[in-house]
């Protein structure tokens, strides 16, 4: 079993926890980001777990900041973005499956939070070197929303330093907040390649093909 854990000071006197911005103009006072995370893992033969626990009060205040948008909500998780997960794979053979499961809350500094699940399965078979998942994702509370998403990826190896690969995924949402639909969004809603479905739109279909040489 490995432990690991991890304590982000916020770097500002006074604000130990970390604080907001306050003010206005010249007389704004700039806030601080503080965080920490812990996680553990196990293995026994074929067996893998593991679990993990993040905190980032304020995370707008951090260098770079977090995002705390799912696709096209904006959360106003401004206070505190908390995230546990547990996963596990196991491999039999050539074969190996997975499960995952995240849960995180997006804290606003007034008014009601926001939680997001992720449940992740999939499969991986290493002579062919294909794999297969499906995530479903739901936020609930103060917004609601889902999303479901289906990953597939192929790797065909031309010898030991050359191969090519694809990979698709497609991602379908669907729910409603004041009247605005949700949009699909693959990716991390602030650095994804593709940006949201649009308005009108709840699906996202991306595809990647390549050839990589190691030298």
């Amino acid at each position: 079993m490995t432990f690991g854990a991890m304590y982000g000071f916020s770097n500002q006197a006074g604000a130990f926890a970390g604080a907001p911005t306050t003010g206005t103009g010249a007389t704004a006072i700039t806030g601080s980001s503080r965080a920490y995370s812990f996680g553990l893992n196990y293995k026994a033969g074929p067996l893998d777990i593991g679990a993990a626990y993040t905190d980032i009060h304020y995370p707008g205040q951090a260098t770079p900041t977090f995002s705390t948008m799912l696709a096209n909500i904006a959360t106003g998780g401004t206070k505190d973005l908390r995230t546990f997960g547990v996963g596990a794979n196991y491999a039999f053979g050539p074969a190996t499956v997975f499960g995952l499961w995240t849960n995180t809350r997006f804290e606003p500094i007034t008014g009601g939070s926001t939680r997001f699940n992720a449940f992740d399965i999939g499969g991986k078979y290493a002579i062919v070197a294909a794999g297969l998942g499906y995530t479903y994702m739901n936020a609930y509370d103060a917004f609601e929303a889902h999303w479901h998403q289906i990953d597939a990826s192929f790797d065909y190896a031309f010898s030991k330093r050359t191969d090519v690969y694809a990979l698709a995924v497609y991602q379908k949402a669907s729910g409603q907040n004041r009247s605005v639909e949700t949009q699909a969004a693959i990716g991390s809603s602030s650095g994804s390649y593709f940006g949201t479905s649009g308005l009108g739109e709840n699906n996202q279909l991306a595809f990647r093909v390549g050839i990589r040489h190691k030298f």
